[in-house]
């Protein structure tokens, strides 16, 4: 399993000792439960904007305006500036950091110490990619959340390089 920059939280969560917060997440995905509990729907609204204050948008990071409006937009890709947000009240959060502990997996966490997106932060994510049971690895990469999705830069490449190396040490497994 490969991992780029995730949104692993932007504190600890009290660990989950007894398996239930994981068990309540599996549960909810495996029987798609997700009507039966409240929630609400944000947007629609832009996924970035250049003027949080009379246009807020999902993505207030000023790189991420730069990065989906002057790449991720380029013609031709059909992305629209636009998304709506469902937010479901369940009875635990979703959140990767009950979940990694039941990953047995060969695991190669590429995080970005100076992340600027919410939910990001690269001591948490590696916190979370700790707590999984299979062989693991991190990269350390610059530029921030997005800096390694710019095809073809410094950062991309060595993201790209990491990833095709871990994947030749740890073949899928049937």
């Amino acid at each position: 399993m490969i991992v780029q920059c995730p949104a692993s939280g932007d504190e600890l969560e009290s660990p989950d000792i007894d398996g239930s917060k994981f068990d309540t997440i599996r549960d909810i995905l495996l029987n798609n439960t997700f009507g039966s509990y409240e929630g609400q729907v944000l947007g629609p609204m832009p996924v970035v904007s250049s003027d949080q204050l009379t246009t807020p948008s999902f993505l207030t990071p000023i790189t991420a305006f730069h990065w989906f409006i002057n790449y991720g937009a380029r013609f031709g890709t059909g992305w629209q500036n636009q998304a709506t947000q469902q937010v479901i009240e369940t009875p635990v959060a979703f959140s990767p950091q009950p979940c990694i502990p039941h990953i047995d997996v060969p695991f190669l966490l590429v995080v970005a110490e100076e992340d600027e997106m919410p939910w990001c932060d690269a001591a948490i994510a590696r916190h979370v990619h700790a707590s999984s049971s299979g062989p693991r690895e991190v990269l350390e990469i610059g530029g921030g959340h997005l800096g390694l999705v710019y095809h073809d830069s410094e950062y991309f490449t060595s993201a790209v390089s990491a990833q095709q190396r871990f994947l030749a040490n740890h073949p899928l497994r049937a």
